[in-house]
């Protein structure tokens, strides 16, 4: 029993509101760069302005297992709103990638938390019924993560569609073809900035109950992070066939920016490690006598080369 609720603890914790509501934060810190850097600052915007109305028109969809005919609730979903439904063009983006390409379709947050109807319970026993109440308030705790999660990939996704068939229509690319372009680019860009998480299900040790999935979604993000700017780095300083080095700095220089202003400078990758690097540099160049010198001159940032950057640097 302590175990169980340790788990619900921490899972509650890591699916909480407050998580669930820093989620969409992904498409000005990570998604629209890369839109600016790709289309320009007007058409990004524009594009990602138009979508963002739609979240108020988004409804949970009741779905019917058509194996047990039970009824359960579905995720949130954009496909349902009329802004996509009534528009031919829309429509068929959202067709390929939900159901071509599984870009929605995975629910890849959703999966991990395995929000899917449950499975009958008849003649089972006490301590099975017990263990699938507790999955089933587990799946509760991290339903609105997993809905911002899938709504936010969603919005990615179709702006990333639209503003690549536009493009590829103004170089004079037959409709099909740049449909075509369109979906790739809308995936592609999708899992490189907000992340791919259904590699997770690929390994053993994330698999089973839902704290080891909840787990593995955690390591993996921040792998994708991780891979992210060592992705863009490598573009910029090499060069990648999706994209120039310019616009691959741009990209970089925007995330970092962006990111610096929304969440603090201590958000961006690598901040740490480098005030890290520095305190422990200068550690080992200065003798005791100098170290106890600056701590009675500066007891707050003697060892702290964080807090001499934010608080008396700048």
């Amino acid at each position: 029993i302590e175990q169980r609720v340790n788990e619900f603890t921490f899972l509650s914790l890591m699916t909480s509101v407050a998580s669930a509501a820093v989620q969409p934060l992904t498409l000005p810190f990570q998604v629209l760069p890369r839109m600016i850097s790709r289309y320009g600052p007007i058409q990004a915007l524009k594009m990602l302005g138009s979508y963002i109305p739609t979240l108020s028109a988004v409804e949970t969809v009741r779905d019917i297992d058509p194996a047990t005919g039970e009824r359960f609730l579905a995720a949130p979903t954009l496909g349902n709103v009329g802004y996509i439904k009534n528009n031919p063009l829309r429509a068929r983006l959202w067709k390929e990638l939900d159901q071509n390409r599984d870009l929605f379709s995975q629910k890849q947050v959703d999966m991990l938390l395995r929000n899917r109807a449950t499975p009958g319970t008849s003649g089972a026993t006490f301590g099975k019924r017990t263990l699938e109440k507790y999955e089933n308030l587990v799946t509760a705790s991290g339903a609105l993560f997993s809905s911002m999660d899938q709504v936010t990939r969603e919005i990615s996704g179709m702006s990333f569609a639209e503003l690549e068939y536009n493009h590829q229509r103004k170089q004079g690319k037959s409709h099909e073809a740049a449909i075509e372009a369109a979906v790739d680019a809308a995936v592609r860009n999708t899992d490189q900035t907000i992340g791919n998480y259904t590699e997770v299900q690929k390994l053993d040790v994330f698999r089973g109950n839902a704290l080891a999935r909840m787990l593995g979604f955690l390591r993996t993000y921040s792998v994708e992070r991780t891979a992210y700017y060592f992705r863009m780095v490598n573009a910029i300083t090499k060069g990648d066939p999706t994209q120039s080095r310019l616009q691959a700095f741009n990209e970089l220089s925007m995330v970092l920016a962006f990111t610096a202003a929304g969440a603090g400078i201590g958000a961006n990758f690598g901040y740490e490690f480098i005030c890290s690097v520095i305190d422990m540099v200068l550690g080992a160049m200065m003798s005791d006598e100098e170290k106890e010198e600056w701590r009675k001159k500066d007891p707050l940032g003697a060892d702290d080369a964080d807090y001499r950057f934010r608080f008396q640097w700048l």
